[in-house]
């Protein structure tokens, strides 16, 4: 099997796992009474709105947390979290260097090529 072949498997595998979960989901909604379903749907009425509420103020928490340490530039650690600063990466022209560095071939000395990776995406 060519890596081509391979990678249409893979579309294939994920599609029927998706199936199968489609139809255990179904089957298991179909086994639970309507009484029941009643009550889960009040559950979820009730606690919804609290899990919400939690949502956004730690939303507004978490980027409060971001801007202070944006402007102090300075980590913040908590008894369980630790919000880094972390400098931006530096980053250069690579095709402007590459034609300086024709230009001047003792610039090539400074070069570094990591190593590959393979990145898996849908198209």
């Amino acid at each position: 099997m060519n890596t081509q072949e391979k990678l249409d498997r893979l579309a294939e595998l994920d599609a029927h796992r998706d199936t199968i979960l489609v139809d255990v989901e179904a089957l298991k909604k179909s086994v639970i009474p309507a009484e029941i379903k009643e009550q889960l749907r009040d559950i979820d009425s009730e606690y919804n709105p609290k899990l919400d509420a939690i949502s956004q103020e730690r939303a507004q928490l978490e980027a409060e947390v971001r801007n202070d340490v944006m402007v102090t530039g300075e980590s913040v650690k908590g008894n369980t979290y630790r919000a880094s600063y972390v400098l931006g990466r530096t980053s250069w022209d690579t095709a402007a260097l590459d034609g300086y560095a024709a230009a001047h071939p003792e610039i090539s000395q400074f070069k570094k090529l990591g190593a590959p990776t393979v990145r898996i995406a849908k198209v």
